[in-house]
């Protein structure tokens, strides 16, 4: 026998041993030589992740990769790497070392800062295994430094040089990893006064500052990162100058006289100071704060002026503070201080003149009482009036007096002395033992002014009976007729100086139910009065006195009738009330009271209170219950809890009325009150509350029924509907009315439940509505629907896929299946876009179309499984297929096929990295989806592009070389841009740029001479060119090229000069003192480019010598005058007095009169006459006329001044009288006493303000019987009235005008005589 062993230890041994037992074995060695096979891959130890620098040589190695194969034999484990992508052309591997080298610079274009490289490592063996991994470089590139597109300083003008205005602040993101990183700063832009620091970014001032001059500076500054790769920012810096107040206010004169009219009566609003020239004030600070100024003025005086600011105007403060008789004059001094009242100030010289005005009404010295004698003759002396006025002037101080009403003809006025005289005998009618006078001083002044006084003049006469005005008596209703309800009595001081005199009383209203006792004044009842329909009755009761002369006096006489209980209350509602009340009363808060049909009302037709005071009682069956309210008229329930509707349902009760506090009549009505009852009980479930339901049960099919019972009695409370409060899904539906149970859906449709809870509330219809709910089980046997696996799927396609590509496969699961083979599934695709389908049974979706990633990125639709089973049941899962992107589109412009863009010129002042403003920026996309794909590089070709290049960090075109623009070398480049794909060069898109070089301000404005000399014509006038200047500017384009003209200074104010043309304008100041022959101006030429540049010369004006207009013509004397209406037309109505102190006195002025829309009856004539034009008539026209007259000068410049005119048109007497009718018409008879008045035909003057005397005659009938007073007119009866028979008397009554008997007056005056009642000796 023989055995084998192998040692791994050592080399293994082979022993053979016989079997005879005697122990004889032999032993040898044996060598296995094992065969090395290629199972091993080789294996990368960990990842990789390197970093560099951004300087990192060619050449040198970055880093090293290794990876391990355990094979054992040589031909097995070595391994050999492979670069398979990611180097962007940056890095080489090393095959045998696994040496990652540098092969191009990290900071040449295009760099990364992050680069992945694909390594696979390969054994050697004879079926080569592999393994890959991915190598991360790190590059620490430079990134570009980051400013601010605009940054803004703000300096003052006073600022000094050298001081800091600003930082331009840089931020690097990465200069901690590149800490040998150098920042720069520098600017080319030489022409503005400020400089940066190179190292710090500190913006400095480099010389002075003017705010007037220039407002802002605009400097670009160029950031420079010397970093790896170097970058460069661009920050553009407008720097804002802050205006300093460093000018003081100018007035336009040094001297401003003012006129204003004395105002002390506050009669005017708001007052103008009539200036001779406007107060302006002008500040050369730039800003609103260092302009704004504050006007103020000082001297005694000056609180009573205020200057407005905005119109240079002068203003009266306070209406009624401007008198001339406390001050005609004002020296007052003007201050303009700037910064609004806290800056410089300025003065000026202020005089303001104040004109008298007839402000002052004339005032009489006291109230003036005289007696006089009857017997006094005319003429005779009275007294003297006395009246002063104020105003200082004559024109308005001087007084005329006039008698304006009163006196009755018998009085009268001296105009001019004031003195007071009898006009007339005083023996005749009117009598009166006083007169009042009014008298009225006027004075003389425009508008004229006046004051009142009343004179008193006693005349002792006849006294005429008193009685007492009003009379009040009382009396009860119902009296018997003839009774004496009171009494008259008249009063007469002299009743027994007369022989025969007597008094007799009389009412002439015959409607009141009363009649007065003719000789004893006693009032008694006519008639039977009602106080109900009469509670008061007022007339007149007329007291005659038939003495010399007869007197008529009368006393107003009020009855107020009292009340007498004649009366019973009434009910306003007839026929009884009805009301209700709740028996759920007993639960309100509160009184309670029953509703009634109609509230209860009571009406007494008594008047007094008493006789109204009613009282009501309520009788009747239950009327205990209840109570009346007098108060509101309303029933109230005196305990609610006794109200049941189930005890007694209606309550008949009476209800009576007793005025008179219920001791006098009395009214009974009846009042029904219905017991409303109330819903008390709630409903009660009686019935089962478990149903069954097929599955397939149709719509409307019936479910079962449940019952509720109500215990209320009435309909109204007990009736019951039934409710679906909530449960079952939308499956089931209750009647109303029967409780019973339908199916509305189907329950195979979703939801599908097992078992369906209803919650049934069944509910009265009572008030309030009350109700109870059940819980209804149905139980439905449903079958369960497919399931699919995921709610969601998500797929991934590669773009330009090949039709029918298979994108995944949905799944779905059924509980159903398991125990029923039949039960199927069914797949389908609800797809609207139609770009994939599904197979139904394997729920495998393929594509129906090739797909394009740039045009659909995702699809998403939804698929359905359907089971076989009826009902139907079904589920959906939302898919979701992902394309992927492929490189197969250029990187394309998207500004289109043309650019435009503009640069300015920079030969003459070079600017760096000047940035070319482009119409639109030039940005590129590549439409492939992902960022690996759209990697692209931009390109400028052409001639014109060696002057430009692309910055592809920030989009910009940035001149090259600065300094090389010249817009008069080159007024546009063209060129064209490329955008190709950096994997694929083929792919790629072309567009044109045309570059327009804008033009740059860089030449100043000159002069066409550098002196100019006018020579002005011996007569000129304001406004006249007295030469031009022109200077040129040869930049190309405006503004560069358009200029203004300015007076730099301006000697006495004497020239303006057009901004626009260089015309050199007179000033109306030209012809003012000082003046001179020759002029010296500067004047200079600002173009309007940026920075403005400017040039000046001198302009030299001659002027020979003028004979001057130094003073305007001037009006003095009287502007107002007083004229008569009806004056023959040429009539002169006044003379004006006009000097020039230029001329001889007023030779050589012209007058003429302004129209200013309304036409006056007067000329002005060469010798200042005014004229009368046309007629006057004070009646139909104006009372007053006010216009302008303007004296012009013939002076060089002439001259002229406008004054107001003001010409008053007294009244004269030139209207007739007239009587208010043509005919009067009168009554009278027999019994009336002689001097009774019959009639008053007055006549009267509307038209005339100035009242006149008229003498009035009476002719006709025979003339014994009646008397016209001639001076007042009124007619009455004589002594032989009383032999009169009835009969129509006429006469014409005429009235003369005393101071113009050429007017008068006529009418007729109708006397219709009657036959009186002879009196009886009975009494009424």
């Amino acid at each position: 026998m023989a055995s084998c062993q192998l040692d791994v230890g050592g080399k293994p041994e082979i022993t053979a041993t016989d079997e005879s037992g005697r122990g004889k074995n032999s032993t040898t060695s044996l060598t296995v030589n094992i065969e090395d096979v290629n199972d091993n891959a080789p294996v990368f130890p960990g990842t990789y992740n390197l970093s560099i620098a951004a300087g990192t040589r060619v050449g040198q190695v970055v880093g090293r990769i290794k990876a391990i194969d355990r094979d054992i034999h040589r031909k097995n484990n070595r391994v050999t790497y492979l670069l398979r992508g990611g180097t962007f052309g940056k890095f080489d591997l090393d095959p045998d070392s696994g040496d990652i080298v540098a092969i191009e610079k990290l900071t040449v274009e295009p760099f990364r800062h992050v680069y992945h490289l694909s390594v696979e490592a390969i054994d050697s063996g004879d079926l080569r295994l592999s393994a890959e991994t991915v190598v991360t470089i790190k590059v620490n590139l430079n990134k570009p430094p980051v400013v601010p597109t605009t940054i803004q300083f703000k300096v003052k003008e006073n600022q000094t040089v050298g001081s800091e205005v600003g930082r331009v602040k840089v931020t690097d993101p990465d200069m901690t990893y590149n800490n040998g990183e150098e920042i720069q700063f520098f600017t080319g832009e030489p022409e503005v006064p400020f400089m940066v620091e190179r190292d710090t970014g500190i913006v400095r001032m480099a010389t002075e500052l003017d705010r007037e001059t220039n407002d802002h500076f605009e400097m670009s500054v160029v950031v420079v990162n010397k970093g790896s790769p170097s970058y460069t920012a661009t920050t553009h810096i407008v720097i804002g100058i802050i205006d300093l107040n460093d000018n003081p206010p100018t007035f336009s004169a040094s001297q401003y006289v003012g006129r204003v009219v004395e105002d002390h009566d506050g009669s005017r609003a708001a007052t103008q100071v009539d200036l001779d020239r406007l107060i302006l004030v002008s500040d050369e600070d730039v800003t609103e704060e260092n302009r704004g100024l504050v006007l103020s003025l000082v001297g005694v005086g000056s609180d009573q002026f205020r200057v407005d600011a905005d119109t240079g105007h002068l203003y009266v403060r306070r209406p009624g503070v401007i008198d001339c008789e406390h001050r005609c004059q004002y020296k007052l001094m003007l201050y303009a201080t700037d910064q609004n009242g806290k800056g410089l100030t300025s003065s000026a010289n202020l005089t303001i003149n104040v004109e008298d005005v007839n402000d002052h009404s004339p005032e009489f010295e006291e109230r003036y009482e005289f007696t006089v004698n009857t017997g006094a003759a005319k003429g005779s002396h009275i007294g003297m009036l006395a009246a002063t006025d104020q105003d200082d002037t004559v024109k308005n101080n001087q007084l005329t007096y006039f008698l304006t009403d009163g006196g009755h003809g018998k009085f009268d006025v001296n105009p001019t002395t004031g003195e007071l005289y009898v006009s007339d005998t005083l023996k005749r009618e009117p009598y009166h033992d006083v007169f009042h006078l009014h008298v009225q001083a006027v004075d003389n002044g425009f508008p004229r002014r006046s004051a009142d006084t009343t004179v008193q003049i006693k005349v002792p006469m006849n006294k005429a009976p008193t009685v007492e005005k009003v009379m009040s008596l009382t009396m009860v209703e119902n009296l018997p007729v003839g009774t004496m309800v009171g009494k008259v009595e008249a009063v007469d001081p002299d009743l027994g100086g007369s022989t025969g005199e007597t008094l007799e009383y009389l009412i002439t209203d015959t409607s009141v139910p009363i009649m007065v006792d003719k000789y004893s004044g006693e009032l008694k009842l006519k008639s039977s009065v009602d106080r109900e329909k009469l509670d008061s009755m007022s007339f007149n009761v007329q007291v005659v006195n038939d003495g010399a002369p007869a007197y008529t006096v009368s006393t107003l006489v009020t009855i107020i009738v009292n009340d007498t209980n004649d009366h019973a209350p009434e009910f306003t509602i007839k026929g009884g009330y009805s009301g209700v009340v709740s028996e759920t009363a007993s639960t309100s808060r509160g009184d309670v009271y029953v509703k009634l049909s109609h509230p209860i009302t009571i009406e007494d037709k008594d008047d007094t209170t008493e006789n109204r005071d009613v009282r009501v009682t309520l009788t009747g069956r239950g009327s205990d219950n209840f109570e009346f309210v007098e108060a509101t008229g309303r029933i109230k329930i005196r305990d609610p809890s006794m109200i049941d509707a189930e005890i007694q349902r209606t309550f008949n009760l009476k209800l009576t009325a007793t005025d008179q506090g219920g001791r006098g009549f009395s009214t009974s009505t009846n009042v029904s009150i219905t017991v409303d009852d109330v819903n008390d009980n709630r409903p009660i479930f009686v019935s089962n509350s478990t149903f069954s339901v097929a599955p397939s049960a149709m719509r409307d099919s019936k479910v079962g029924v449940v019952r509720a019972r109500d215990d209320d009695a009435t309909a109204q409370n007990n009736r019951i509907t039934y409710l679906l409060a909530g449960g079952g899904h939308g499956k089931f539906t209750v009647d109303s009315r029967t409780g019973e149970i339908f199916v509305t859906d189907s329950p195979n449709h979703q939801s599908m439940l097992d078992v369906y809870h209803l919650d049934i509330r069944a509910q009265d219809n009572g008030v309030p509505q009350m109700s109870t709910d059940t819980v209804v089980t149905v139980n439905v046997p449903i079958n369960h629907p497919p399931r699919m696996s995921l709610p969601q799927y998500e797929f991934h396609l590669p773009e330009n896929n090949a039709v029918d590509a298979v994108v995944g496969r949905v799944t779905a699961v059924d509980p159903d299946i398991p125990a029923d083979p039949h039960h199927k599934l069914t797949y389908s695709i609800d797809d609207a876009s139609g770009l994939f389908s599904i197979r139904p049974d394997t729920g495998v979706i393929t594509a129906n179309t090739v797909l394009d990633r740039e045009v659909t990125a995702t699809v998403v639709f939804d698929v359905q499984v359907k089971d076989n089973v009826y009902p139907q049941n079904s589920d959906t899962a939302n898919v979701k297929v992902i394309i992927i992107d492929l490189n197969d589109n250029p990187p394309v412009l998207t500004g289109g096929s043309d650019y435009r863009g503009a640069v300015f010129e920079d030969n003459k002042r070079p600017m760096r990295g000047q940035i070319v403003k482009l119409d639109r920026n030039i940005s590129v996309i590549d439409r492939d989806a992902t960022e690996i794909h759209r990697d692209f590089v931009v390109e400028l070709e052409g001639y014109a592009s060696k002057f430009f290049r692309y910055s592809p960090a920030t989009g910009q075109l940035v001149v090259r070389t600065p300094g090389s623009i010249d817009r008069e070398f080159n007024e546009a480049f063209e060129m064209k841009i490329v955008a190709r794909d950096r994997s694929f060069s083929w792919l790629s898109s072309t567009a044109t740029l045309l570059i327009d070089v804008a033009d740059s301000n860089d030449n100043y404005p000159e002069f066409l001479e550098t002196t100019f000399t006018f020579t002005l014509p011996s007569v000129v006038n304001a406004g006249d060119v007295a030469g031009k200047v022109v200077a040129r500017d040869i930049d190309a384009t405006e503004p560069n090229n358009k200029m203004l003209y300015l007076l730099q200074d301006n000697p006495l104010g004497k020239f303006k000069l057009d901004i626009n043309t260089g015309d050199l304008i007179l000033l109306p100041s030209f012809f003012s003192k000082p003046r001179k022959d020759v002029y010296r101006v500067t004047v200079e030429a600002r173009d309007l480019g940026f920075p403005s540049r400017k040039a000046q010369t001198k302009v030299i004006v001659r002027a020979p010598y003028f004979d001057f207009n130094d003073h305007p013509p001037d009006f003095k004397g009287e502007t107002m005058f007083v004229t008569r209406e009806e004056i023959a037309v040429g009539a002169v109505v006044g003379r004006l007095n006009v000097v020039d102190a230029d001329k001889d006195g007023s030779s050589g002025v012209m007058l003429e009169v302004l129209h200013t829309g309304t036409t006056v009856p007067f000329k002005v004539e060469a010798d200042g006459a005014i004229t009368c034009s046309e007629r006057i008539d004070r009646d139909l026209g104006p009372k007053y006329y006010t216009f302008k007259v303007r004296a012009t000068d013939t002076g060089t410049p002439p001259f002229n001044v406008t004054r107001d005119i003001s010409v008053i048109v007294d009244d004269i007497n030139d209207n007739p009288p007239k009587f208010p009718l043509p005919k009067y018409k009168h009554m009278v008879s027999d019994i009336f006493p002689p001097r009774t008045v019959v009639a008053t035909p007055f006549a009267f003057d509307n038209v005339d303000e100035r009242d006149s005397v008229y003498h009035y005659t009476m002719k006709g009938d025979d003339q014994g019987y009646f008397h016209i007073n001639e001076k007042t007119g009124v007619v009455v009866t004589t002594d032989m009235a009383s032999t009169l028979d009835p009969q129509t008397m006429t006469y014409q009554i005429e009235a003369v005008d005393l101071y113009n008997k050429s007017l008068k007056a006529v009418t007729e005056l109708v006397i219709q005589v009657i036959e009186s009642a002879k009196p009886s000796n009975a009494t009424c």
